[in-house]
């Protein structure tokens, strides 16, 4: 900036000497010279006495933030009062670009196990999950901690996807008990369904449950078997009367 004004103050200067020269019964010209001139002369003078901004001094092994104002380690490094401490990061472990916690992870297949990364042992018929923190039996296969058992799926069953219970279901019209599916009785003008408790079947339309039968349902004179099937209904203009149907 003081080397721009000061080129600038030279043109004047010569400028001026010359506007003299070439004008010396303009006074006005002159005072309009003159007054640029003192200006610039006092610009110059501020520019010197403005001391230059002194840069931010960055700590080793760090750099700018690329928004807003002051630094930020490099990955490797945390910051510590005004430095950048190296992070010790442990065998199998790896240097994280995070501000806060440890500054390091363990790598896949390894779990943290207090300033180490320790390898996670994986039994036989086990795989690591998709983080590589943990492990989980293959299909057809339950954990018991420490190792992976072999399910064992009874007749008329079927493996489960899920790692919690028995790991297997009876097939439809079996029961599961204890360690085996036993078949579902259904009983004559009767079905099975998809429920899993209580009887697991029910009756046909125009039949209805006694014990574990299906009984055929009897409609009186001037009645119907019901919207549910399991009973009737008397023809209109008809009322029930007891296990009748009579007009009012």
């Amino acid at each position: 900036m003081a080397i721009g004004i000061s080129r600038k103050l030279s043109q004047l200067t010569l400028s001026l000497h010359y506007g003299l020269s070439a004008r010396p019964h303009r006074p006005g010209w002159v005072t309009l010279q003159l007054v640029c001139v003192l200006g610039l002369l006092a610009l110059l003078a501020v520019s010197f006495a403005m001391p230059a901004r002194a840069e931010e001094t960055l700590p080793e092994n760090s750099s700018s933030k690329s928004y807003g104002s002051g630094w930020a380690c490099d990955i490797g490094y945390r910051a510590t009062s005004a430095e950048c401490e190296k992070v010790v990061v442990p065998p199998n472990g790896y240097a994280t670009d995070t501000a806060y916690g440890r500054g390091w992870e363990c790598e896949y297949g390894y779990v943290r196990k207090g300033m180490k990364c320790q390898l996670i042992a994986v039994p036989e018929h086990g795989y690591l999950d998709s983080f590589g923190t943990s492990w989980s039996c293959e299909r057809g296969y339950s954990s018991d901690g420490t190792v992976c058992q072999e399910i064992l799926v009874p007749d008329n069953a079927y493996l489960t996807d899920t790692e919690y219970g028995t790991g297997w279901e009876c097939a439809h019209g079996f029961v599961a008990n204890h360690d085996r599916c036993d078949e579902i009785n259904v009983p004559a003008n009767g079905y099975l369904t998809s429920s899993s408790y209580g009887y697991r079947w029910e009756c046909d339309r125009g039949y209805t449950k006694e014990g574990d039968q299906c009984a055929a349902v009897q409609v009186p004179a001037n009645a119907h078997i019901n919207y549910g099937g399991d009973g009737w209904t008397c023809n209109r203009p008809y009322e029930q009367v007891g296990e009748t149907c009579e007009l009012p």
